[in-house]
Parts: structure tokens; C-alpha cells; sequence
């Protein structure tokens, strides 16, 4: 055999194996199929809510996503979002793109009168999306799941905020985000109604600063006594007005007002307090990792002696350590805020709400013979207290985490623990949250540090070439 012979034959041989290697790794690779998401916000992954929700569908679920099939920007962006939920869950999440022009009959069906829309199909039940977006379809397929409506009723009459308007200060947006979670949200006056309606899933009382009057206390504490779930925010206005109900449940907001360096970043006064701690271990803010930002806020936090026989009280979320308290009537009613070193309460970590449950007749019970309450249907009852209501105002309600916060203590307070999660993601751009320190020493280095460095260089350069 000549050399020439041999050269050709492990030519062909080195082809061959490569050939086949290359065989092997493709196969490989359709079969384990992964990707890397490199961008800063994971815009192009599925959030961990989107995925526990794909994941625990009960029925397979097909997407109908009705689009033009000269639109191919658009297909092509859903496919790739599509293809994601199919990824995570293959066995349970199906779709396909449908060109309504192509398919008429399927699109009336389905009542589709323009592109864009998805629609949800699990044997009979359908739900709608009316956009190919990841939020709108972690929603719909949230609705497909789990079809219990679960009413949430804003107790009104004691200067609580408003669920409607489009003033910074009212809760239409938050009032207005509660159908992506499957909550209904409608007003309530217990002078009104003489009871909570027997429907009602969680009571909210946002930001009271009126007294209640006793025969409202005595519904909303019989209530709470046989399981019922309460949402409370307070405001500085609010005074001492809640402390009869505070108190029995093992829990107290002292008059005070927090302030935090780190509101600087506002350009503004200290007046907002940025939540960077909280409790590993309570289902609401467990793997949290979101910031949360609160405007006038109080402290809130369980009595260090007397709570409930039964209760467990727990702080969910602490001011970072640049945050300080002074009396809160330094504040109410004022223009503008006068720091004094000699008025400061407390500093560093504040608690900025708790939540407790409380096993049925923890507190002190109310009139069990009383006509007003409702049927007890749940063994324990359980209260959030937040210390601010701006965080869920319109100004504030999408801000960095303000959104997942609140609705988390929303699932929680109906049971809903597996929905507690991070949301999917908002792409616009997130403030950067800096100590004073931090601003301090950035200034320094781009006014001084920086500036003198190139004019040194610039001297020895200039210098060396004379020398």
C-alpha cells in the first residue's frame, strides 16, 4: 500500500468520524435542549410565576394564537414565548399559530375579531388573551386553573383611600390588578350592610383616619373571630384610631414616622423608606428579592409581651440600615420636613409590616350570639398590617417590587400559597438604590477623582517629553 493509498484511506476514516461525532452531539443536543439568557432583567425567560403556574396545570392546556401569517415579527415572537411554557411543562402545554383569515370558522368560534389574541382551550373552558404577552397569558392560564372567585371588599367610611380615580393617591390600580390574580374588588360600609357579606374573601382597610364606630368594630371583630382575613395599611393620619383592634391581635404601630437617607435618590425629602430585608421564612416574602418602596410610612411590629394565645406573628419586611423614626407630629400637617438629631426615636432596620395568624377565638371573641356575622368557614383567622398605604397607590403600586408584594399578601391571606411568587417581568428600566454614602463617593470620583487623574497624566506626559 502506498503512502499515497494511506494517506487517502485515514483521510476518509478521519472524515467519517467526525461525521459521526458530529451525528452524536446533534442528537444529543435535540434531546437536551438548553438555552442561557443573558440579559440583565431575563427578558427573554419565563418568570418563576409563569412557570409554576405551566407546571401545575391540573388539565392540558392548547394556545390558539391568532395571527397573520404575513406577520412574521410577530409570529415569530410568539412562537419563541409560546415555546417557552411548552418547554417547561411539554406534557401539559401545547400551541399552534392560527391565520384567522385561513381559519374563519375557528376564529368565530372562538370570537376573534382581530389579530393578536390568544386563546386558551382545556377541554371545555376557554380563556382569552388579548395580547401574545407574558403577563396576560400567566393570567389567563391563572384563570383557566383555578375558576373560584374570590371577592375582596374595601371597607369604606373612615377616610380610607379611594378604589377609583386616577389621583397618585387612590387604589385604582391596585383595585384594578386584583382580576389577573382571580380576586373581584368592590366597596363595602358595614353601616350599609349591617354584616360582611358572607362571599367576602379578604377585607381591606386602606389607610383609615377615622374611627370606626362600635357597632362596625363588633362586625369586623366577630368576623375576624370565626377565621375571616384582613388587610390593613395605615397612614400617619391614622392616629391612635385602630389601636383597639391592633392590640388585641398582638400588634402596635407606634405614632411615628420613618424617614431613610436613601430617599435621596428621589431628589426629594427622606420621606420614602426603601424595604431591603425580609422574613426568609413566612410564604409571602420567602426567595423575595425585590425592593419595596413605602412613602410615610409607621413602623409595625408584634408586642414584645401579651399577644394571643395560639398567634404567630411575624415581621415581613425591614428598612435597610440608613433609615431612622421620629415622632409622627413632626410631620402630620406639615409643609416640610425638619430633621432634629434630638427627635430621633429609633435607627437603622425598622419592620414595615407583619403578618399573624390567629386560630379561631385567639382573641378575645365577640358576641357569639350576634345575627351580623357570617357562617365560620376557615379555622384560623389572618391579618397583614402594613405601615403605609402609598405603596399601593397608583404613583407607587408598579414600582420595583410594591406590585408582587402586595399581591402575595393577597394569595396568602386566602390560602393561595401557590401563587405566591415572583410576576412576570416589566421591561422598563429600575431605579438604582444608593446610601448617601454611596452618592457621596460617586460624586467624588467623577468631580474630583477622575478630573485630577487626567490632569496628572496629562502633566507627566507633558514633562517626560521635555525631559
Amino acid at each position: 500500500m502506498t503512502a499515497k493509498t494511506r494517506f487517502a484511506i485515514s483521510t476518509l476514516i478521519s472524515v467519517v468520524l467526525a461525521l459521526a461525532i458530529f451525528l452524536v452531539v446533534l442528537m444529543i443536543s435535540r434531546q437536551n435542549n438548553h438555552k442561557w439568557d443573558l440579559t440583565r432583567n431575563q427578558r427573554f425567560s419565563l418568570s418563576q410565576q409563569s412557570l409554576d403556574v405551566v407546571r401545575d396545570l391540573k388539565e392540558p392546556v392548547e394556545a390558539l394564537a391568532f395571527l397573520a401569517e404575513t406577520d412574521d415579527a410577530g409570529r415569530q415572537a410568539a412562537s419563541e414565548l409560546l415555546g417557552n411554557y411548552k418547554s417547561a411543562a411539554p406534557e401539559k402545554f401545547s400551541f399552534q399559530l392560527v391565520d384567522p383569515r385561513k381559519s374563519p370558522l375557528l376564529a368565530r368560534k372562538h370570537e376573534v375579531r382581530m389579530p393578536g389574541q390568544v386563546i386558551l382551550v382545556s377541554g371545555a373552558q376557554t380563556q382569552r388573551s388579548t395580547a401574545v404577552a407574558e403577563e396576560e397569558l400567566t393570567n389567563a392560564l391563572l384563570r383557566l386553573s383555578d375558576l373560584t372567585e374570590k371577592k375582596v371588599y374595601f371597607l369604606s367610611g373612615h377616610g380610607e383611600r379611594a378604589i377609583q380615580g386616577n389621583d397618585p393617591d387612590c387604589l385604582a390600580r391596585f383595585q384594578g390588578g386584583l382580576a389577573a390574580e382571580g380576586f373581584t374588588g368592590a366597596s363595602l360600609n358595614l353601616l350599609e350592610t349591617k354584616q360582611v357579606p358572607s362571599d367576602a374573601s379578604i377585607l381591606v382597610l386602606a389607610g383609615p383616619t377615622r374611627q370606626m364606630l362600635p357597632a362596625e368594630q363588633q362586625i369586623l371583630k366577630t368576623w375576624l373571630d370565626q377565621g375571616g382575613r384582613l388587610l390593613l395599611t395605615l397612614e400617619l393620619e391614622t392616629g391612635g384610631h385602630l389601636d383597639w383592634l391592633l392590640k388585641e391581635y398582638g400588634i402596635q404601630s407606634p405614632a411615628e414616622a420613618i424617614l431613610d437617607e436613601q430617599a435621596q435618590m428621589f431628589g426629594t425629602e427622606p420621606v420614602y423608606a426603601v424595604a431591603l430585608a425580609y422574613a426568609a421564612d413566612h410564604p409571602i416574602t420567602r426567595n423575595f428579592g425585590l425592593n419595596t418602596l413605602f412613602r410615610l410610612a409607621r413602623p409595625v411590629e408584634p408586642v414584645s409581651e401579651g399577644q394571643p394565645e395560639g398567634a404567630s406573628i411575624l415581621p415581613l419586611a425591614h428598612t435597610g440600615p440608613y433609615a431612622f423614626s421620629i415622632p409622627a407630629d413632626d410631620l402630620v400637617g406639615k409643609d416640610r420636613v425638619e430633621i432634629r438629631s434630638d427627635r430621633v426615636i429609633r435607627k437603622g432596620s425598622i419592620p414595615l409590616a407583619v403578618a399573624g395568624t390567629f386560630p379561631k377565638g385567639a382573641a378575645p371573641a365577640a358576641n357569639p350570639a350576634s345575627e351580623t356575622a357570617p357562617e365560620p368557614s376557615r379555622p384560623e383567622a389572618r391579618i397583614v398590617v402594613v405601615g403605609d398605604t402609598d405603596f399601593v397607590s397608583n404613583e407607587l403600586f408598579e414600582v420595583l417590587g410594591n406590585k408582587d408584594l402586595a399581591m402575595n399578601m393577597l394569595n396568602w391571606l386566602t390560602e393561595s400559597e401557590d401563587r405566591i411568587t415572583i410576576r412576570p417581568k416589566d421591561e422598563a428600566s429600575q431605579p438604582l438604590i444608593l446610601s448617601q454614602t454611596q452618592t457621596s463617593q460617586i460624586k467624588v470620583l467623577l468631580i474630583l477623582a477622575i478630573p485630577l487623574a487626567v490632569l496628572l497624566t496629562g502633566f507627566l506626559m507633558a514633562f517626560r517629553r521635555r525631559g
